[in-house]
């Protein structure tokens, strides 16, 4: 569950325009307004919201499409923080930023609510246009993120130093890894900043029909703190309902990921070392890709059932894992 206060204000008098986002209900909204929000939230329901390509329980299954995958988001094991947000909004433009609070330990459900000490902070603009009629959408999204992690060079250079400072050793926080002849992060924690840039575009092909696309490089110097393993990242797909085939509430989509880590995080990974998501002993850098596609139908007017095939090609970002073949199934339903 999550709990915030959210107080919006129009501004200038402006139109009155219809605000509706996949899986929520649509409400009428002024075209020129504030929206303020402080609690428990998820940050992805206020940035980076895709109409094509944001919300697991309807659309996509891979984590890959949910947001860009190197988006190292403040959040407890959940989705979920404690912060607060500003979103601008002025016609075509928008502009939001927000501060939100850390885990207290990588992927883990406790928050550090020190959010003056430790946070993640956010910035996102967007402009909302039109092609040959078709709406569309241009978003481009800072993070940074100050928390308690371990750089990847340092850990490895710690071991280098010192041979005790190994995964077993550590009594602090860590993965539990058993690997005596690897390096681990909870030796050199620290305050550090994470930074990371990203793009995401949505456009209407028709009615029913959307093409996405997201792209996001983060430095990959220190361990990831929350989200996902991947340093830098793209995806792009296809979503479409079902009114072409005379199915309005049914959908399909289509879409390609693919990850990448820095060469700091491979080496780290190569000696033995894991980190929150990653990490078998050995690494042969590569490229991790997913293929996706699925299909969702509505078998009752609350209730949807969707099929799932995923190809997923160097999972760990590894050559010497995969290719992997994922079936899966979904049953949702509203009340």
């Amino acid at each position: 569950s999550r709990a915030y206060v959210e107080q919006t204000l129009g501004l200038g008098g402006a139109a009155i325009a219809r605000e509706s986002a996949p899986m929520q209900l649509a409400r009428q909204a002024e075209s020129r307004r504030l929206t303020l929000r402080a609690g428990v939230f998820s940050l992805l329901d206020v940035f980076d919201k895709n109409a094509f390509t944001s919300d697991p329980r309807q659309q996509f299954f891979n984590m890959a499409f949910m947001t860009y995958a190197a988006y190292d988001f403040a959040a407890d094991a959940r989705g979920y923080s404690f912060g607060a947000s500003a979103d601008f909004a002025w016609d075509d433009w928008g502009f939001r930023i927000a501060r939100m609070a850390p885990p207290k330990d990588p992927n883990s459900l406790a928050l550090d609510r020190r959010i003056l000490t430790f946070y993640g902070d956010q910035i996102e603009g967007e402009h909302r246009h039109t092609v040959f009629g078709m709406p569309g959408a241009v978003r481009v999204l800072a993070y940074r993120n100050h928390v308690n992690t371990g750089r990847f060079d340092d850990a490895v250079a710690a071991f280098g130093a010192d041979a005790s400072k190994n995964a077993t050793a550590c009594a602090s926080y860590n993965y539990g890894s058993r690997n005596a002849t690897a390096p681990d992060l909870c030796w050199v924690r620290k305050p550090n900043d994470k930074l990371g840039v990203g793009v995401s575009v949505e456009q209407a092909l028709g009615d029913d029909v959307g093409l996405f696309a997201r792209a996001m490089v983060s430095d990959g110097q220190s361990e990831v703190y929350a989200f996902n393993a991947a340093d830098s990242s793209l995806s792009f797909g296809l979503l479409a309902h079902g009114s072409a085939w005379k199915r309005p509430r049914d959908s399909a989509g289509t879409g390609v990921g693919f990850a990448w880590i820095s060469a700091a995080h491979a080496r780290y990974l190569e000696l033995g070392g894991v980190d929150g998501f990653v990490g078998d002993g050995r690494l042969r850098r590569d490229t991790e890709t997913v293929l996706e596609a699925f299909y969702k139908v509505n078998v009752a007017r609350p209730v949807w059932v969707s099929l799932d095939l995923q190809h997923i090609v160097h999972p760990g970002f590894n050559a010497d894992r995969g290719h992997v073949e994922v079936v899966g199934a979904r049953v949702h339903a509203e009340m």
